[in-house]
């Protein structure tokens, strides 16, 4: 032995334990009943017990005296501290979960001691440990940007990731893709363009809350455990979408400009509150109106059932951004000035891509080989029927859904503040502002 270490109190043959797999069962049980200065030896042949346990000495207060090392194992010594513990917090100890009547424990169960404290505002100091932990003094401070509870919670937030976890579907095996059979060319084409513009709206759907995900501190998991599962969702719909679009003799279509700066527009969102009100509230929101009419107008049981379990998941993302929404002006209603400036200063970006009241371009007008757009049937009713509604709206008099009264003047009206206010009345009450008639006939190309 290292004639620098005290003969020891007591010595623990480990075996090939580690500290992650028993060795401090084996190192309490021998350690708690020494008084304060005793000497242990633990021998180990766990080649991470020379990291782990001068780690272990610091966070018990005890001093580390160094190790000797063996043909196949080493032995390590401290000195039993004063203390039990590092001075300050201590970790909970004697919690027990209860279980739901069904045998499941779910992620709103937790909430219970140190986890239960979620804090109003907290710093990148407490790392990767989990909400609850007890941090060791020295770790490093990490760079989280988000680190206020009012700008990403949510009340609801911990029961809408249990949701999602259960409701997981796979676009591979749960839709019978079997079932398709050949359309008529218009319809096809017509399935197939929205397809192209469900998908590209689901891309920025899925990158949005991705690149908030790094920036929120890990004090509020369940917010960040959720935008991943939308994440996941977000991918589904992206794969279940395209597989249509390419499985029934059609194939990928248009992608507008105007559709492509408006998704630009959200994705140069930098603050998650209003992120999340534009996609999940705005923008989602009325993506569930389209999917339910496709859904109920679908030409075929593929298309329908893509849509049906897809607007599933997309209430659930509705679900929270309302909630976030609703906790974060409840803290304070000023907040409400913040949103309306985000839908008018977004609304301004979509209104100068539809031409202020001209004819808009329809995002990725249906056509077909020779450029022609559909005069009237479902590949135009089905896509454009929102876009002109919305601009001829915005361009004479018209009460929307929620009693916002839109006037044009002279020059084609206020567009950005019709549109604001549309948009702004559709989050209140919950309806779409955007109405889609039935296709009544299957015209002609023109």
């Amino acid at each position: 032995m290292n004639s620098d270490i005290p003969e020891p109190s007591v010595r623990i043959d480990g075996g090939a334990l580690g500290v992650g797999d028993g060795l401090l069962m084996l190192l309490r049980e021998a350690a708690d009943p020494l008084p304060a200065g005793a000497v242990v030896a633990v021998r180990t042949s766990d080649t991470s017990a020379i990291h782990d346990l001068p780690a272990w000495c610091r966070i018990m207060a005890h001093t580390y005296l160094g190790s000797v090392a063996g043909l196949e194992s080493s032995t390590f010594y401290f000195r039993k501290g004063e203390a039990d513990a590092i001075a300050g917090p201590k970790p909970d100890w004697g919690v027990r979960l209860p279980l739901r009547a069904d045998g499941e424990l779910h992620t709103r169960d937790w909430l219970v001691g140190r986890v239960a404290n979620v804090p109003e505002h907290t710093t990148g100091s407490t790392g990767f440990s989990p909400r609850g932990a007890v941090v060791e003094s020295g770790s490093p401070t990490f760079d989280f940007e988000i680190n206020d509870k009012s700008r990403v919670w949510a009340s609801e937030v911990a029961d809408l990731y249990e949701q999602a976890t259960a409701g997981q579907w796979d676009a591979s095996r749960d839709i019978p893709w079997a079932d398709l059979r050949p359309l008529p060319d218009p319809i096809e084409r017509a399935v197939c363009q929205l397809m192209t513009f469900l998908a590209e709206n689901e891309y920025s759907a899925l990158y949005v809350p991705a690149k908030f995900v790094p920036r929120i501190n890990p004090q509020f998991a369940e917010v960040v455990f959720f935008l991943c599962t939308q994440m996941f969702d977000e991918a589904r719909h992206i794969e279940a979408f395209t597989k249509r679009a390419l499985a029934n003799g059609g194939g990928l279509q248009y992608s507008a400009a105007s559709t492509q700066l408006s998704l630009k527009t959200l994705f140069d969102q930098h603050d998650f509150t209003v992120a999340s009100f534009l996609l999940s509230v705005l923008g989602e929101g009325t993506f569930l109106d389209l999917l339910k009419f496709i859904e109920e107008h679908a030409p075929d049981p593929v298309t329908a059932e893509v849509c049906r379990r897809a607007r599933a998941d997309e209430t659930r993302h509705v679900r929270f951004g309302m909630a976030h929404v609703r906790y974060y002006l409840g803290l304070d209603p000023t907040h409400y000035d913040e949103l309306h400036a985000a839908v008018r200063q977004r609304a301004a970006g979509s209104g100068h891509a539809l031409g202020h009241g001209s004819e808009p371009a329809y995002p990725g007008s249906p056509r077909d080989p020779r450029g022609r757009r559909p005069r009237s049937g479902p590949a135009r009713r089905w896509y454009s029927e929102s876009s002109r509604t919305h601009c001829r709206d915005a361009r004479t008099s018209a009460t929307s859904p929620g009693g916002i009264r839109l006037h044009a003047g002279a020059g084609g009206g206020d567009f950005t503040a019709a549109y604001a206010e549309l948009h702004v009345a559709r989050a209140r009450i919950g309806q779409s502002c955007f109405p889609i008639e039935k296709a009544r006939d299957d015209s002609a190309w023109t």
